[in-house]
Protein backbone atom coordinates (compact mmCIF):
# COMPACT_ATOMS: atom_id res chain seq x y z
CA UNK A 1 0.00 0.00 0.00
CA UNK A 2 1.34 3.34 -0.69
CA UNK A 3 0.45 6.19 0.97
CA UNK A 4 2.51 9.98 1.92
CA UNK A 5 3.44 9.58 5.05
CA UNK A 6 6.98 9.90 6.22
CA UNK A 7 9.62 7.34 5.45
CA UNK A 8 10.14 6.10 8.91
CA UNK A 9 6.08 5.10 8.56
CA UNK A 10 5.66 1.73 7.42
CA UNK A 11 2.02 1.26 6.48
CA UNK A 12 0.72 -2.17 5.76
CA UNK A 13 -2.50 -4.12 4.99
CA UNK A 14 -4.26 -6.84 7.29
CA UNK A 15 -7.01 -8.66 5.76
CA UNK A 16 -8.75 -10.76 7.64
CA UNK A 17 -11.57 -14.07 6.23
CA UNK A 18 -14.03 -15.60 8.42
CA UNK A 19 -12.34 -14.58 11.47
CA UNK A 20 -14.52 -15.60 15.05
CA UNK A 21 -13.65 -13.57 18.16
CA UNK A 22 -14.40 -15.30 21.80
CA UNK A 23 -16.91 -12.66 23.79
CA UNK A 24 -14.24 -12.10 25.93
CA UNK A 25 -11.77 -11.00 23.83
CA UNK A 26 -13.91 -8.17 22.11
CA UNK A 27 -12.83 -4.67 22.26
CA UNK A 28 -15.49 -2.05 22.76
CA UNK A 29 -19.08 -3.21 21.76
CA UNK A 30 -20.02 -5.49 18.87
CA UNK A 31 -20.33 -3.05 15.40
CA UNK A 32 -18.66 -0.20 16.60
CA UNK A 33 -14.94 -1.19 15.46
CA UNK A 34 -14.79 1.59 12.90
CA UNK A 35 -15.97 4.02 15.36
CA UNK A 36 -13.27 2.66 18.30
CA UNK A 37 -10.52 2.84 15.23
CA UNK A 38 -11.63 5.91 13.87
CA UNK A 39 -11.40 7.70 17.74
CA UNK A 40 -7.97 5.62 18.41
CA UNK A 41 -6.63 7.33 14.96
CA UNK A 42 -7.63 10.79 15.70
CA UNK A 43 -5.21 12.01 18.01
CA UNK A 44 -2.50 10.52 15.80
CA UNK A 45 -3.63 12.68 12.94
CA UNK A 46 -3.72 15.41 15.37
CA UNK A 47 0.08 14.95 15.94
CA UNK A 48 0.73 14.17 12.52
CA UNK A 49 -0.61 17.40 11.80
CA UNK A 50 1.35 19.42 13.95
CA UNK A 51 4.53 17.56 12.80
CA UNK A 52 4.18 18.54 9.97
CA UNK A 53 3.57 22.33 10.89
CA UNK A 54 7.29 22.06 12.85
CA UNK A 55 9.16 20.36 9.51
CA UNK A 56 7.56 23.36 7.27
CA UNK A 57 8.64 25.80 9.81
CA UNK A 58 12.34 24.28 10.39
CA UNK A 59 12.22 24.48 6.19
CA UNK A 60 11.38 27.56 6.07
CA UNK A 61 14.25 28.61 8.86
CA UNK A 62 17.11 26.87 6.92
CA UNK A 63 15.84 28.21 3.21
CA UNK A 64 16.09 31.78 4.39
CA UNK A 65 19.07 31.00 6.39
CA UNK A 66 20.79 29.71 3.34
CA UNK A 67 19.73 32.47 1.36
CA UNK A 68 21.15 34.80 3.71
CA UNK A 69 24.54 32.81 4.08
CA UNK A 70 25.26 31.77 0.41
CA UNK A 71 27.02 34.05 -1.59
CA UNK A 72 27.03 34.00 -5.61
CA UNK A 73 28.70 37.16 -7.18
CA UNK A 74 29.65 38.75 -3.96
CA UNK A 75 26.42 39.36 -2.76
CA UNK A 76 23.86 36.84 -0.64
CA UNK A 77 21.82 34.73 -3.29
CA UNK A 78 18.65 35.93 -1.04
CA UNK A 79 19.59 39.47 -2.20
CA UNK A 80 18.73 38.82 -6.33
CA UNK A 81 15.57 39.51 -7.65
CA UNK A 82 14.26 35.77 -8.72
CA UNK A 83 15.63 34.38 -5.18
CA UNK A 84 13.23 37.16 -3.37
CA UNK A 85 10.21 36.50 -5.79
CA UNK A 86 10.10 32.73 -4.92
CA UNK A 87 11.16 33.25 -1.02
CA UNK A 88 8.44 32.20 1.46
CA UNK A 89 8.03 35.31 4.03
CA UNK A 90 5.04 34.22 5.26
CA UNK A 91 4.38 31.03 8.19
CA UNK A 92 1.70 29.00 8.15
CA UNK A 93 -1.78 30.14 9.13
CA UNK A 94 -1.76 27.11 11.93
CA UNK A 95 1.59 28.00 13.32
CA UNK A 96 2.67 29.54 16.40
CA UNK A 97 1.97 33.04 16.76
CA UNK A 98 5.41 35.31 16.14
Amino acid sequence: MRAMVDRGCNPNEITLNDVRVGDDHIVGEEGKGFDFANDWLYAGRIAMGAFSVGRAERALELSLNWATTRKQFGQAIGRFQASRSRSPTWRPSCARPN
